[in-house]
């Protein structure tokens, strides 16, 4: 018996196109997460985008108490698949506050939009 992929290369084409498609659509919402330490102020302007939402859950330390809340674009935290691409963001905010630990928690604001957490400290004017 033959495999059917092999008779007919249209259809793992398409599907390959779809696949492009669908991760390109991804890489198109430009989401950014700010986590914020409580108690703190934002170090710089948090989007380019409208308002902030800041969402209910904070990150919190598992080593200490100090805890961190999130901000994120209004209009891209309405979106119906933010629960899903919010996570791996979320993931490495958690990271990050979890290695601010060991600095006592200095930085007070981490951004990310992708696979890097930006440390976003105050500039010294002198």
């Amino acid at each position: 018996m033959r495999d059917r992929s092999v008779t007919n290369p249209a259809s793992a084409l398409q599907r390959i196109k779809t696949y492009k498609l669908a991760s390109d659509s991804l890489t198109k919402m430009n989401l950014r997460i700010a986590a914020i330490r409580s108690g703190s102020e934002p170090v710089r302007k948090l989007s380019s985008g409208s308002f902030q939402r800041w969402l209910e859950t904070p990150l919190a330390c598992p080593k200490c108490d100090a805890t961190y809340n999130l901000a994120v674009d209004w209009d891209l935290s309405n979106d119906r698949w933010f629960p899903e691409t919010s996570r791996p963001l979320i993931t490495l905010l958690k990271k990050a506050i979890m290695m601010g630990h060991s600095t006592n928690h200095r930085v007070t604001h981490f951004e990310t939009e992708g696979v890097i957490v930006e440390s976003v400290t105050p500039t010294s004017t002198q």
